[in-house]
């Protein structure tokens, strides 16, 4: 994972992501390759950062 990761925070959801989506809004169509973490209503669905 390089370069920075960043948080943006949607309703009651977190998405950790890698890189920085409002410089690079193409980050958004690939999740699988470049959000780190998802979390919706305290529950995680996907955690990278563990691996």
């Amino acid at each position: 994972m390089a370069g920075l990761q960043n948080h943006l925070m949607v309703a009651n959801c977190l998405y950790l992501v890698d890189g920085n989506p409002i410089d690079d809004i193409r980050l958004v169509e690939d999740p699988e390759k470049n959000f780190v973490v998802i979390m919706k209503d305290g529950r995680i669905y996907r955690n990278r950062l563990a691996h």
